[in-house]
């Protein structure tokens, strides 16, 4: 008589089933304004499943994101459970948007935490002992401000006028 198998899932092989590695989207990256929201969101943020066989059994290993740690770059953070999503509207606050307080080019960075459950031959689920993080390839985002003034002379008619340096006639 054989003696069963025991088979764990360890958190090398619950990295294995993220095929790559979250991405950083932003709307109308990679520049934003000033005192702004900026809106980012995460690629991933479905439940990633597989199954394998192994030792003539059948292993279903699911990978979940449960958070998302945003460093913007300028000293702000935010932990949250929300992957966050694309907004059409410009300077538009979701749960991940970010407000820079000053001008400035800024590496933003994510940290996705992912929990993990398996099945063997379609029997208990069990929890993979921790969780495992994937690092996003961090991305770069310059922040300009805008200047706005009343004028009431268009760059033909004062070719000096502000707003208008570089005019070529």
């Amino acid at each position: 008589m054989n003696e069963p198998i025991t088979i764990t899932i360890t958190e090398s092989d619950l990295l294995e089933l993220i095929p790559e590695s979250p991405q950083i989207l932003m709307d109308r990256g990679p520049f934003g304004l000033k005192n702004a929201h900026t809106n980012f969101y995460s690629s991933h943020h479905e439940p990633q499943t597989v199954t394998r066989i192994m030792f003539d059994q059948e292993v279903t290993i699911t990978a979940t994101p449960i958070e998302y740690r945003w460093d913007y770059g300028d000293g702000d953070t935010l932990v949250t459970e929300l992957p966050g999503y694309p907004v059409d509207e410009f300077n538009t606050e979701t749960d991940t948007s970010h407000q820079y307080n000053e001008t400035g080019l800024y590496t933003v960075e994510l940290t996705t935490v992912f929990e993990g459950t398996y099945q063997v031959d379609g029997g208990e689920v069990q929890e993979v002992s921790s969780t495992v993080t994937q690092q996003a390839e961090p991305t770069e985002i310059r922040i300009w401000r805008a200047v706005t003034r009343n004028v009431d002379q268009s760059c033909l008619e004062n070719p000096s006028a502000w707003g208008c340096e570089g005019l070529e006639r």
